[in-house]
């Protein structure tokens, strides 16, 4: 592959844009040690980068010149020791001598994860590694604001990693200060040849980490690069949330009234995120929306930084530069479960003489809607009706059939009722499903009951429905057709003539 000089290439590239109005993006490779989650970091620069390409340092080999000079742009970090510091150092230096750039990160600079070799001389790393480690204060101080490394970067929500392994580092001779932790600790550099920048941030995948500290690193390898002015562009970064922990793929798609792309679509799962980079647009006139596939069974919530929507993230009059985040949370709908009772009199026409009031207990592993949560192994209050309390705070929560033993299902709701009807509940499924069954509490020994709500489950999307029937059985008297009451008549009228005789 050609080379140009750092320079060269950036002169190169800002012609070819002038002149096409294309943006051309580059690959960039990420060279940090094993067993490392770069998967954040990866999404935020595939957003830019056609090509991303991760090489962990002591799992697959040694890093060469030769395993650097395809890219465009390299990051390179630590999280544990190399079993070749020297050489990985050696190699970056090699790169850049040859017309690469790079980015440093933590804890490339820390002792005794730190990368070695040449890359930590003078004239290279803008941050020199002196042994000496610590916390940061947590914040970022930006000392040239105007630097193309803090376009569309929020300081105000900014969050990042920080540990008491962080370097502590020097600045570098001819080197540029560009952001210190506001606490003296020296954070972001660029070297005098301004083909190193040294970042004093951890780039992987970590709670504290958001959007705004992976936005610094794509700005830094676009600006190695040289094939996107970090100022005439907006990014957008989206972030993915099932409530349920649901591991399943959606597609998040931005619309734009104008710049390039006018619509993208990308793939992202729980727990990922994936950048949007929009060019080629008049400052201020852009207007984006983002959206996504909604999976069945699923409410969806937009939250774009300044308002919360069902509907989408929404972006008017995008200045150049900006950088916008929307997080999109999936919560699984409520479904409904019907519990239907019957009665059924065998020899009656209706209930003579039985007490047909009855509590049904509706149990289930999940969230039921406006039910009783009542926690682990503690009964929820009773629930007053014309037989005296009942419902959850009498019934324990066990199955009779036995398939949920040592599961225990602590929410509950109940219903009371004296005839048959029909009950509705809605529970909120977890992922991949939850399971349900209801008790019944009856009043009068004469009464059966077939359960057929013994056993339900439940899935986003995905309801149930079942019957209990309560049957009682009188034991009817003999009766006579018409003739034979008849006959009985005679033979009464017979009896009381021979007695009339007898007794005349």
């Amino acid at each position: 592959m050609s080379r140009y000089p750092a320079a060269g290439r950036l002169m190169l590239m800002a012609v070819l844009i002038a002149l096409t109005g294309q943006v051309f993006a580059q690959s960039v490779l990420i060279a940090n040690t094993n067993d490392n989650d770069h998967a954040p970091l990866a999404a935020a620069l595939s957003g830019l980068f056609p090509t991303v390409d991760n090489f962990e340092m002591n799992d697959d080999g040694s890093l060469t010149s030769g395993v650097l000079a395809p890219y465009d742009a390299v990051i390179a970090y630590t999280n544990s020791a190399l079993d070749d510091s020297a050489g990985a150092g050696d190699a970056l230096a090699d790169y850049v001598d040859a017309g690469g750039c790079m980015v440093l990160a933590t804890y490339g600079m820390s002792t005794p994860w730190e990368i070695a070799g040449r890359i930590a001389t003078t004239g290279y790393s803008p941050l020199v590694n002196v042994g000496s480690n610590g916390t940061v204060s947590g914040n970022l101080n930006a000392l040239v604001p105007a630097d193309p490394v803090f376009a569309g970067v929020n300081f105000g929500t900014l969050t990042y990693d920080n540990n008491p392994n962080f370097a502590h580092p020097d600045l570098d001779t001819g080197a540029t200060l560009l952001a210190d932790d506001g606490a003296g600790i020296n954070m972001i550099a660029r070297n005098a040849s301004g083909n190193v920048l040294a970042m004093n941030l951890f780039p992987e995948d970590d709670a504290d980490n958001n959007n705004d500290l992976y936005r610094l690193f794509v700005n830094a390898a676009a600006e190695c690069a040289g094939g996107i002015q970090a100022s005439s562009r907006a990014s957008f970064s989206v972030e993915k949330d099932f409530s349920d922990d649901n591991p399943g793929e959606v597609d998040v798609t931005i619309s734009c009234n104008t710049g390039l792309p006018l619509e993208q679509t990308k793939t992202i799962s729980e727990g990922e995120g994936v950048q949007f980079i929009v060019t080629d647009y008049d400052d201020g006139e852009l207007d984006c929306t983002i959206t996504e596939s909604v999976p069945a069974g699923y409410e969806v919530e937009y939250d774009d930084g300044s308002s919360v929507s069902a509907d989408s993230c929404q972006y008017e009059n995008v200045a150049f530069g900006q950088g916008f985040s929307c997080d999109i949370t999936n919560t699984p709908a409520p479904v409904d479960i019907v519990i239907e009772k019957e009665w059924v009199f065998e020899g009656s026409t209706g209930p003579e003489g039985v007490d047909t009031d009855y509590w049904l207990t509706l149990w289930c592993d999940a969230e039921i809607v406006n039910g009783v949560d009542t926690g682990d192994f503690v009964e929820a209050p009773a629930v007053p009706g014309p037989k005296g309390p009942g419902g959850c705070g009498l019934v324990q929560p066990t199955q009779e059939s036995g398939q949920f033993i040592g599961n225990y299902h602590n929410w509950c709701q109940s219903f009371y009722g004296d005839s048959s009807a029909v009950f509705n509940a809605q529970v909120i499924p977890e992922y991949p499903d939850s399971h349900c069954y209801v008790t019944e509490s009856v009043f009068d020994g004469a009464v059966e009951v077939d359960n057929g709500c013994d056993d339900l489950t439940v899935s986003a999307g995905q309801g149930a429905s079942c019957t209990i029937t309560n049957s009682v059985f009188y034991e009817g008297i003999p009766t006579l057709s018409q003739y034979g009451m008849a006959i009985l008549a005679l033979l009464m009228l017979g009896m009381g003539l021979v007695g009339f005789r007898r007794f005349a």
